[in-house]
């Protein structure tokens, strides 16, 4: 239990200034920490949970090959998910 409190306290410490950037924008959003066994699926449930309309997901820059190989994140949202995902570099 300790150790789940110490992961969304510092979640909360990288996502808080994302969110005071997106509020200054008027743009409404919505903070959700997950602990999950599978971030994708973690991704994918909450998205569904939230009725998203769409996931917003970070790309490193990887070829193709090398996110299936590497078995990336962002690869697994994108093949499971049920609504579109945005991938941006």
């Amino acid at each position: 239990k300790e150790a789940e409190e110490a992961v969304k306290n510092d979640a909360s410490l990288i996502t808080q200034p994302v969110m005071d950037v997106i509020a200054k924008d008027n743009i409404a959003c919505r903070e959700k920490i997950v602990l999950h066994t599978s971030t994708a699926e973690g991704i994918i449930e909450t998205a569904e949970d939230m009725k998203c309309d769409l996931i917003v997901m970070g790309s490193r820059g990887r070829s193709d090959i090398e996110g299936l190989l590497l078995g990336s994140v962002t690869h697994k949202v994108l093949t499971l998910a049920t609504v579109p995902v945005l991938v941006v570099r």
